[in-house]
């Protein structure tokens, strides 16, 4: 029986030989990225029912005067060009975020060109209206992002 022990603490021992050379993830990196990874899942999720949204209600209204003007204030007359900006930014930051946990610094600029494209294509297409929440939360996650880069390589 005391064999087995033996072979189990030793199979365990060899499992986790690589994560000793494995610098830990700092606490505050480690909620940043939970709480990017659950930002991206909603994001995804809201940016789809958006869009099915939109849809709908331009089938029960028609075509409006209002409707016209806010799908050609917002360029190239489609909703989808926002839809796919906004999949491949969240897409970008899900994985940024997935470097950062492997404490790759790179992960942190993956990160900011995800939540920074979607924003300047909002800034483009409709202007400065689209709303301050949008752009505060983005800067500082970036910024709490940033103050852990030092624990990045």
């Amino acid at each position: 029986m005391t064999d087995l022990n033996q072979n189990v603490n030793e199979a365990k021992d060899f499992l986790n030989s690589g994560d000793k050379d494995m610098k830990k993830l700092p606490q505050m990196l480690n909620v940043l990225t939970i709480l990017t990874y659950i930002a991206c899942g909603v994001g995804a999720l809201f940016s789809i029912l958006g869009v099915l949204g939109v849809g709908f209600l331009s089938s029960i209204m028609g075509k409006s005067k209002e409707l016209t003007e806010v799908s050609d204030k917002a360029g190239f007359g489609s909703i989808w060009v926002g839809l796919i900006i906004g999949l491949v930014g969240i897409a970008l930051c899900f994985y940024g975020a997935m470097k950062m946990r492997k404490l790759q610094k790179q992960g942190f600029f993956i990160y900011v060109a995800g939540q920074l494209m979607p924003i300047i294509y909002t800034f483009v297409t409709v202007g400065v209206g689209f709303g301050l929440i949008g752009v505060i939360i983005p800067i500082v996650f970036i910024v709490l992002y940033a103050t852990q880069l030092k624990e990045l390589s």
